[in-house]
């Protein structure tokens, strides 16, 4: 016959697991930390569906900046937009055309950022080759009409398609200069 130890222990060892089995009482989550200086504050202008025309001395539109939001950081002045397409009307020939997933204006316009994938486009006009690029990341200078980006663009006109890593471009002469590892190919007529 098997003994049965008596159950006197039993009160004794659930008293044991309670106290040890429930340990410390888990802590509260720290509060949210206050906002700190560094913190960049809240916008003071926000545009929804919005478009800006910037004009030469003499008041002709040279650049067209539209986009589906665009909000202004009053820290440094610099806008954040969405969804920008920026049209680039040079003195002589046709316009550029450039579209991005979002993009940064310095406060006083003489830098523009497009990030993301970056969609270039130059239509046909006489005299003037049509022209469709793609790549990421373009830095834009309007004053000096010059863009450039350290990433991979592919280029493609009627006659030839282009790729290579690192663009300069002069929007003005509608010069391209791509920077390494180029590869090109010829389109016979």
């Amino acid at each position: 016959m098997i003994s049965l130890p008596s159950r006197r222990w039993l009160p004794a060892a659930l008293l044991i697991l309670l106290i040890g089995g429930c340990g410390e009482a888990p802590t509260p989550a720290p509060p949210p930390a206050a906002p700190t200086e560094t913190a960049a504050p809240a916008s003071d202008l926000y545009m929804q569906d919005f478009a800006a025309t910037l004009t030469d001395a003499q008041g002709q539109p040279r650049y067209r900046v539209e986009g589906s939001g665009m909000t202004r950081r009053p820290d440094d002045g610099s806008a954040l937009i969405e969804r920008p397409v920026v049209e680039f009307r040079p003195a002589d020939g046709p316009p550029w055309l450039l579209r991005a997933d979002s993009g940064w204006i310095a406060d006083d316009q003489s830098e523009v950022m497009l990030h993301g994938a970056v969609d270039i486009e130059r239509p046909p006009e006489e005299g003037h080759t049509p022209i469709h690029i793609v790549t990421r990341e373009l830095r834009l200078w309007p004053a000096e009409d010059r863009a450039e980006t350290a990433s991979h663009v592919q280029m493609e006109t009627p006659r030839y398609a282009i790729e290579g890593v690192g663009m300069r471009a002069d929007l003005t002469r509608g010069t391209l200069e791509l920077h390494s590892e180029v590869k090109s190919e010829y389109v016979r007529r």
